[in-house]
This record gives structure tokens, C-alpha cells and sequence, in this order.
């Protein structure tokens, strides 16, 4: 074979070579490829934080099968999601994203294909879809423009996050203190379960109690998280004997002939007002469908800010390396009482600081402590252990509560804590208490094993008189240091709950003190406690307005007296 012929093969040879690479570098470099991105949103779109959005990412092949495609959905430029993608020629495929919104402003979406241009794609503005979502900033919360802000006796206001409500459900759901009673409102059995099970949800509650002066209470709370009205609305209807009416955008559930609960969503918000009316004339309807000035807002606000010392305290009054988890303010009776919850590894706290009325003895409050005393100086403390709802005190967990009386304030700390630490959470309430109170001087408390009664109002002073352990009657010392007269109607005092009441209907004069005489109830088992600890439940009328409180009464075993 020549070098011509030899010459003539090589180039057939070359030729068919380069034929070859043509065609397999059409498939790898995939020259032929047309894909096609498009984005858009799906359902309802989102205007608020904490709603969602849902997207429809669209990819179609318009080319020649395409491997390996890489697809990428980008939010404000970060990479959320990526797929690879197999799609045949002529067809396409269909993926869905959803993205809750964690804050208002605007956020830019994009889904990509290919987009570290591997592949051979001409044109690449097809591979690109955008799709950009202004969210609004909520309305600004104002719970007092719910209810209505005329007639009050007494109200409460609070912030709670979503670690907070679950402070409150654990403090409401084993303790009687009226304090975080109010964080749940009139329907307390039914909000409890709608925070206790929506907790999670639930990022910020802003909420508020009104006791009025013909004995209705209004509540609202204003929720926002991934809580929403329909989550609301499924716990609702699980009470038995509850019946659910539907008015434009607002859900009517009837708990009882003298409760209403009603919810809707609003300006960014999940709204709920609870609404209780011994009169039976009114439900939340009529509430949830008008408008209130929100005058009571700013009173407290101007009211704490006006009190330099009180202001001081709140800002100051918690453990370091604690979370904070809410805040409350009250204010009755001329009383203002600014609350801290927060939490650490120890345990659930809350402090409490309340500036008394003008003219107060504070001495009446009473100063027997049966508990642990704490004295420093010119700080002295008390702590108790509180009895939980049913009377026990014997759970891995107790409630602490330590009480500072000062001559204008009285100081609590609760401390829920294991019951191995009570002692511990005394000690680091006192040392709390010292350093916040150490520029006055509290009032001394003084113990032994005797019989001593409390009631959970500094304005209603209580002394144990004596115990008829034959027929189980107590008299007690009530002391009115009110500026008008106090009517106590009843008085309930029970070792286990389930027994009657007792009519008291005695008149109290302002600054004056009545004995009252009552029967106290227990199941007549025997017990080697140094005390029988009774809970009392008062109620009495003030400035026309009837109020519930709980107290304590320990009332000294008179069956150790025969042990040897």
C-alpha cells in the first residue's frame, strides 16, 4: 500500500472520527436543550408574617432529554432547596415549595435551572423565574380596643411568648393564684386548652382582663404565630355542650348561657375575646363587632411610668441567664402590681412587685410566716410552699412563693421548681429580693407552729382567732383597709374541694376588723402534719363590685397533742 492510499484511509478514518465526536459532543455539551422555568404562587397569597405562601415551580423540557438538571429555589438570593431533575423530551415536571414568612418586607423568590450553567443550555433567561412578596407589617396590638374600657373595677394586661403560655398553662393548671388565673380569662378551662395545645404555634400573645362594676368580664387576647382560626376554632367545638355560629369572618362559640368565645383574624392577628355576663344580656358578638377606645391601655402605661420606683423594680427584678417569657401588669384597687415570667434551668419564675395604696398599714398584711425566714439586715422573707388545686403539696414540683413586705410594696417571687430544690429556690429569692429591695428596710416576719390564716388580697388582712375542733369551726380576724365598707358574703374552707359554702353576708367598716365564724370541711383523715392547711375562697363586694379570692388557713393538728 502506497503512501497515498495509506494517506486516503487516515482521512476517511479521521473524518468518521470527527463525525462521531460531533455527535456525542452534541449530547454531552446538550446543545440541543430548551428548558423552560416559570414560578408562580398558589391559593390565597400571603399579606402578613407567620402566613405561607405556596409556589409552583414549573420546569418543561423542550429539547432532547435532559439528566442530571439541577434545579435550585432561592429566596432574597440564599438557596432554600435544590433538586436534580430527569425529564424527557417534550415534557414537564411540576414542584411545589411553601415559605412562612417570619417578618414583614420583601422578599424575592427565584427558581433556577441549572444554575451552575453545566450544562449546555442556549438560552438562558428561560432557566430563570422570579416572583417578588411584599408582606405588611401587623397591626399594632391594642387589646383594649376590643373590650370596653368604661366601668372598671380591676384589669390586667400582659405579654406572653410562646414558651410563656406554657408557663402560664403549667402555673394555671396545678395552682389557684388569681394572678395567672386572668392570663386565661372567664372561659379559663377553655383557653387553657387552646393555649396548652397551640403553644407551639404561638410566637407572641398580647392580651388583656377586665373585671367591670356589674360583676362581667371581658377578655381578649391577640395571637400571632402559625396559629390560625381554624386550629382555634377545632378546639372550640371539642366542648361538650358548646355550639359554633359562623358571622362574615367571625367564629360565635356559646360555652354556657353566661360564656362566649369568639375569634377571627384580623391585620395580621388571630383575635379572641372571651366573654363572661352574669346577666345574660350580651355576648362577645357584641364586642367582637364594635370598636373601643383603648383609654385603659395608656392609664396603665402612664400609671407604672409615674411610679419611679415600681418602673425600677420591673425592669430589674430577675435572675441573670434567665429567658424572659412575659410580662404583666394589674392594677386594682387603687393597687398596681408589675409581674416578670422568665425562666432558667432550675426552673419557672415569676416576680411580682405591687405599690399599695396610700394610708396602708402594712403590718395588717400579716408577718407569721410558716415557712423558711429569711433575715438580713434590714431584708426579711418568707417563703411557703403553695398547695396545688386539689390541696396536695407532694408533686416532684412546687410552687415557692416569697413574700417581702415593704412600707409601700409587697414583693413575691413564685419559683416552680423540683421539690428537691425548694430550699435552694428560698435562698436565691431572698438573695433576689435583697438586692433589689437593699435601700429599705421590709417588714419583720416572725414564726412558730401555730395556727395562722392568709388571704390573697393585701387590702383584706386575715388573724386566726381559734379552731373548735369538735365541729370544725373557725374564727378568723378580718381586717378592712379599704377606704369604703366590705361586704363578705361567703367564705368556702376545705382540706379537698367538693364541700358547701358558707353564708357570711357581714359587713366590714373601712379600717375596721370583724371576727367571722365558718365551718371548715375534711374528710376526717387522719394526718401527722404539724397543720391541717385549709384552702378558703372569700367572696366579698366592694365599691359594688363583687370579687373571689383564695386564701390558706393552717390550723394546728390537735391529734399530735396525745402522741407520746
Amino acid at each position: 500500500m502506497d503512501f497515498k492510499e495509506t494517506l486516503v484511509y487516515v482521512l476517511i478514518a479521521a473524518i468518521i472520527v470527527v463525525i462521531v465526536l460531533f455527535a456525542l459532543g452534541g449530547s454531552i455539551l446538550g446543545s440541543n436543550y430548551n428548558v423552560n422555568v416559570s414560578l408562580s404562587p398558589v391559593g390565597q397569597r400571603a399579606v402578613y408574617p407567620y402566613q405561607t405562601s405556596q409556589f409552583a415551580i414549573n420546569v418543561t423540557n423542550n429539547g432532547s432529554k435532559v439528566n442530571n438538571l439541577l434545579l435550585g429555589f432561592y429566596i432574597n438570593g440564599i438557596s432554600i432547596s435544590t433538586n436534580t431533575l430527569s425529564i424527557p423530551a417534550h415534557q414537564s415536571v411540576t414542584l411545589y415549595r411553601n415559605y412562612t414568612y417570619t417578618a414583614s418586607g420583601n422578599y424575592s423568590f427565584q427558581a433556577v435551572a441549572d444554575p451552575g450553567h453545566v450544562l449546555n443550555i442556549k438560552n438562558r433567561q428561560s432557566t430563570v423565574s422570579s416572583f417578588t412578596s411584599r408582606i405588611m407589617q401587623p397591626q399594632t396590638a391594642d387589646v383594649y380596643s376590643s373590650i370596653p374600657n368604661s366601668n372598671i373595677t380591676s384589669t390586667q394586661e400582659f405579654t406572653l411568648s410562646g414558651l410563656g403560655t406554657y408557663g402560664g398553662v403549667a402555673l394555671v393548671g396545678r395552682y389557684n393564684i388569681t394572678l395567672f388565673n386572668q392570663l386565661f380569662g372567664p372561659s379559663q378551662g377553655v383557653t387553657t386548652k387552646i393555649f396548652q395545645n397551640l403553644a407551639s404555634r404561638i410566637v407572641y400573645a398580647k392580651g388583656a382582663y377586665i373585671q367591670y362594676a356589674n360583676n362581667s368580664v371581658a377578655y381578649a387576647v391577640w395571637l400571632q404565630g402559625t396559629v390560625n382560626t381554624q386550629l382555634v376554632n377545632n378546639l372550640l367545638s371539642s366542648f361538650v355542650g358548646s355550639s359554633m355560629a359562623q358571622y362574615n369572618n367571625i367564629t360565635y362559640t356559646r360555652i354556657s348561657n353566661t360564656l362566649s368565645v369568639c375569634d377571627w383574624y384580623n391585620g395580621g392577628w388571630t383575635k379572641l375575646i372571651s366573654y363572661y355576663n352574669n346577666s345574660r344580656q350580651g355576648t362577645c358578638m357584641n364586642l367582637a363587632q364594635a370598636s373601643f377606645n383603648s383609654s385603659e391601655s395608656a392609664f396603665l402605661a402612664n400609671s407604672l411610668l409615674s411610679n419611679a420606683n415600681l418602673v425600677n423594680y420591673q425592669t430589674n427584678f430577675y435572675y441573670t441567664n434567665s429567658t424572659q417569657l412575659g410580662s404583666i401588669l394589674s392594677y386594682s384597687g387603687n393597687s398596681m402590681t408589675a409581674t416578670r415570667l422568665f425562666n432558667n434551668t432550675v426552673g419557672l419564675f415569676a416576680s411580682s412587685i405591687s405599690a399599695l395604696p396610700p394610708g396602708i398599714n402594712t403590718s395588717v398584711s400579716g408577718n407569721l410566716c410558716y415557712g423558711l425566714i429569711y433575715n438580713n439586715g434590714t431584708t426579711h422573707v418568707c417563703s411557703v410552699v403553695l398547695p396545688t388545686r386539689n390541696g396536695s403539696i407532694t408533686l416532684p414540683f412546687e410552687l415557692v412563693k416569697t413574700t417581702a413586705i415593704l412600707p409601700k410594696y409587697l414583693v413575691n417571687v413564685y419559683s416552680l421548681v423540683n421539690s428537691t430544690l425548694a430550699t435552694i429556690a428560698h435562698i436565691n429569692a431572698a438573695n433576689l429580693i435583697d438586692v433589689l429591695t437593699k435601700n429599705s428596710t421590709s417588714v419583720v416576719w416572725t414564726t412558730g407552729f401555730q395556727s395562722s390564716c392568709y388571704i390573697e388580697n393585701p387590702l383584706v388582712g386575715c388573724k386566726f382567732s381559734k379552731f373548735n375542733y369538735t365541729n370544725s369551726t373557725a374564727s378568723l380576724n378580718i381586717t378592712n383597709t379599704y377606704k369604703s365598707s366590705l361586704k363578705i358574703k361567703s367564705i368556702s374552707c376545705e382540706l379537698v374541694p367538693g364541700f358547701p359554702t358558707d353564708t357570711i353576708n357581714q359587713t366590714i367598716a373601712a379600717n375596721k376588723t370583724a371576727t367571722l365564724k365558718f365551718k371548715c370541711y375534711n374528710p376526717q383523715v387522719p394526718s401527722a402534719a404539724p397543720f391541717n392547711q385549709y384552702t378558703l375562697n372569700m367572696t366579698y363586694v366592694v365599691n359594688n363590685a363583687t370579687s373571689s379570692i383564695p386564701g390558706l388557713l393552717n390550723v394546728t393538728n390537735q391529734a399530735l397533742s396525745s402522741y407520746t
